[in-house]
């Protein structure tokens, strides 16, 4: 049973029914320019006095005293323009030792200012990789045509599980009104103590009266917080959820549904096996059936963020499209539709989308593997049909550097598993790996085919090192005519029994400058957006540029090779895997054929692209900079760091010194 209690109180009568203490009422709940507000002030006390004040534009532009006999009154105040977001009345009333005072807060709403968005051509169901184009229509606030701008974006709704994702925009929410007085009542009627002070003899004694206080048993009171004691009683209701289970022909055995106290029932179907020549609803066996070969969509565009576009404008009619290419990651996708025009009108409309396929591949790949792991590498098989479905799942292992099939390096089995799906249903396929030394990134490749449906996935996973790189050098300088033996005593005599030797290398040039140049690259490509790194990009570009213009002889070296016939590897076209693989195994670089490498510090060395890459850090810095000087170390920082700071001057020092042009940095050296 739940109670509720209601007063109903006429407009019309004059005397205080069920002989109210005191009330207040207002005749509506919102208010417009032009109307006329009725405040309606009751009490059935004889000569009681309410103080009524009415405040707008921060300012008592009203202050009265009323008399309540036993009788409502009731209070008219205009609303004009003006008055929109609202203004404040307050009121105090004050009778049998007691002392009541209120804000209340009357809501007077701006026009309405949304837009409405109305859906032209949308669809909730998406092939991956599909191309597609919706279109909307923008609405004034009174259904009238309008010319506004439209803000889009879509991204893989299962981001909202670490953190919700939302547009809010109200341009005109600061502007409601808040009080700016307040009516203290602290001073009023309070239970205290009383010190009584009286000579006797030539002493004083304090006698300590205390006021009678109400017991409570064992409740205590705070603002809106009723806790017994110590103790929290709480309400414990289970719902027990109702099973409705089919019995169908084809079951062999009993199914047992068991339920624990506190956890939710439930049944997993997705691992029925239909067994092969069982018939179909057509009444076909799926074994008579020849399965029919189609081309099996790889999908390898599994980017969150499908689009984002900022500027999206209607027609005349206030008509809005835009195009785009589903990413092919089997997901739910949220779309957000941000419209505004001129005079601050605006609307904001969500909807979903899913991508999905009659059959799909779901890996669940790590992140990342280590050198020696062994894994199960696992992936769903997800059937979206309403018949049973058996077909094979396959595993292409790839290496990210070269290309090259390492499906057998690394695959403890078979690299085909047969399943069986019932109905809309799924199951789960899983092949063991071994990952071995000599790999630095696998591209994984898992495909499903049955019938006529058939799905895959690609994509790459770094593979870490346990080892740790260990470089030996020796400067050897020779004059001209010269003849000199140079022993690496520090290769002798080693009984280290994991030590493998990655690279012996010797290098000869007649200018040292080059030692200069090839160490760039590793500043240029550093991946963290800190100041120190931005820093360390600008000084690898400043440098590299001031080399360039001084030694001609070196450019015409890095033309040659960019027009050299080598290809990029795989690993330089996937940015993500190269910054994870550069950051973990920083060498790696080094074991790359010449040519390759020749061709990549080319193409970093392109003056151009120095010139573009130098001007981007510059910027990246000012705005870590903050207006005492100093820097911080990441962007969004508040305080300044005192190392960082000190080590990027010293290095615009440095590059002073070395006679390079930072005329573009001197305002931030001097702030």
């Amino acid at each position: 049973t739940d109670k509720h209690f209601f007063d109903v109180i006429s407009p019309t009568e004059k005397t205080v029914a069920d002989n109210k203490y005191f009330f207040t009422l207002l005749d509506k709940d919102l208010y417009r320019s032009g109307d006329k507000l009725h405040l309606t002030l009751a009490s059935a006390l004889k000569d009681a006095y309410v103080r009524v004040l009415v405040e707008k534009h921060e300012k008592i532009i009203s202050d009265k005293y009323i008399k309540l006999n036993g009788t409502k009154n009731t209070q008219i105040v205009s609303i004009d323009k003006k008055d929109e977001g609202g203004f404040v009345i307050h009121y105090i009333f004050n009778a049998l030792d007691d002392f009541k005072h209120q804000n209340i807060l009357v809501e007077v709403p701006y026009p309405s200012k949304e837009l409405q968005i109305e859906t032209l051509h949308f669809r909730d169901k998406l092939l991956p990789g599909q191309k597609e184009t919706w279109s909307f229509k923008i609405k004034g606030p009174k259904g009238e045509k309008v010319s506004a701008e439209l803000l889009a974006s879509m991204y893989d709704a299962s981001l909202d599980a670490f953190s919700s994702h939302a547009w809010n925009f109200n341009p005109i929410h600061w502007k409601y009104y808040y009080p700016k007085f307040s009516l203290d009542s602290d001073k009023a009627y309070q239970l205290g103590q009383t010190n009584l002070y009286f000579k006797q003899d030539t002493y004083y004694q304090s006698v300590i009266i205390e006021q009678p206080n109400l017991n409570w048993f064992g409740y205590h009171f705070s603002g809106q917080v009723y806790a017994l004691g110590t103790k929290h009683t709480g309400i414990l209701i289970r719902v027990a959820k109702s099973i409705s289970i089919k019995k169908s022909k084809k079951m062999e055995a009993p199914v047992q549904a068991v339920m624990a106290d506190d956890s939710e029932a439930g049944f997993d179907t997705s691992n029925q096996i239909v067994k092969a020549g069982e018939k179909n609803d057509s009444g076909n066996t799926e074994a008579e059936k020849e399965p029919v070969e189609a081309p099996v969509q790889i999908r390898k565009n599994l980017q969150e963020t499908a689009f984002f576009y900022p500027q999206l404008h209607t027609d005349k009619q206030g008509n809005v499209s835009f195009s785009f290419t589903t990413p092919e990651a089997l997901t739910k996708w949220k779309l957000q539709l941000l419209a505004h025009d001129k005079d601050l009108n605006y609307g904001y409309k969500k909807l979903f989308a899913q991508t999905q396929k009659d059959l799909m591949v779901f890996p669940n790949a790590p992140r990342f593997v280590r050198e020696g792991d062994e894994l199960v590498f696992a992936s769903k098989i997800t059937n979206m049909t309403d018949k049973n479905l058996n077909g094979t799942a396959h595993i292409v292992l790839t290496d990210a550097i070269n290309g090259k099939d390492i499906t057998q390096h690394l695959l403890q089995g078979n690299d085909k598993i047969n399943f069986s799906l019932s109905a809309n249903g799924n199951t789960v396929v899983k092949w063991k790996l071994t990952i071995p030394d000599d790999v630095q990134a696998i591209t994984y490749k898992i495909i499903a085919k049955a019938g006529n449906q058939s799905d895959g996935e690609q994509n790459a996973m770094p593979v870490l090192t346990n080892r740790m790189l260990v470089t030996e050098t020796m400067p050897m300088w020779v004059r001209a005519h010269q003849n000199k033996t140079f022993v690496l005593d520090k290769l002798k005599n080693n009984r280290s029994k994991t030590l493998k030797n990655h690279t012996l290398t010797l290098e000869i040039t007649s200018n040292p400058a080059w030692y200069a140049v090839q160490a760039l690259p590793y500043l240029m490509e550093y991946p963290y957006e800190c100041s120190e790194q931005t820093f360390s990009r600008y000084y690898a570009n400043a440098l590299g540029s001031h080399i360039i213009r001084q030694h001609p002889k070196i450019q015409e070296v890095f033309k040659q090779w960019k027009n050299s016939k080598a290809l990029l590897s795989a690993l330089e076209k996937n940015q993500e895997l190269k910054s994870i693989i550069i950051e973990a195994t920083p060498w790696l670089r080094d074991a790359q054929n010449e040519t390759e490498q020749k061709k990549r510090i080319a193409l970093l060395f392109d003056f151009n692209k120095m010139s573009y890459e130098l001007q981007k850090a510059l910027n990246k810095l000012k705005s870590m900079q903050l207006s005492n000087g100093g820097f911080v170390w990441f962007k969004g920082g508040k305080y300044p760091s005192r190392f960082i700071t000190q080590h990027i001057l010293a290095g615009f020092g440095h590059l002073k010194h070395l006679g390079v042009n930072v005329d573009k940095s001197k305002r931030m050296t001097k702030r």
